[in-house]
């Protein structure tokens, strides 16, 4: 008789934990918004002249470009860019204000918020 209400009581346990378990939301697809949490701002003399990609909101005042990292954070690096290539150049004028990929040589780096970038790639 015990072993029987071990079973039952077991059996009881199993069914509780399946239906406590059982996700009622299943169908709806989960959505992940990613978000940018690279910041280049530990970035230092010592980096000058290594490869970098580097993502942010393109901004181009008269002939000169920069692209803001995280620009709605408070940790937010601000890189101004120069060019080998005026092929490079060409390539981000009509991305003006748009969100960019690109790679290249760290120059400078004035502080932990102003960096300057030799662009080699757009992504």
């Amino acid at each position: 008789m015990k072993k029987i209400s071990y079973l039952i009581i077991i059996s009881l346990g199993l069914i509780f934990a399946s239906c406590a378990s059982k996700n009622q939301d299943a169908e709806n697809e989960v959505k992940i918004q990613s978000t940018t949490s690279i910041s280049h701002s530990f970035l230092n003399e010592k980096d000058i002249g290594k490869k970098f990609t580097i993502k942010g909101k393109l901004v181009q005042d008269n002939d000169s470009f920069r692209i803001i990292e995280n620009q709605n954070s408070k940790n937010r690096v601000t890189f101004f860019l120069t060019f080998e290539e005026d092929s490079i150049e060409e390539k981000l004028i009509d991305k003006n204000n748009d969100f960019v990929t690109v790679s290249g040589i760290l120059i400078s780096s004035d502080s932990p918020w102003v960096k300057g970038l030799k662009v080699l790639k757009v992504e």
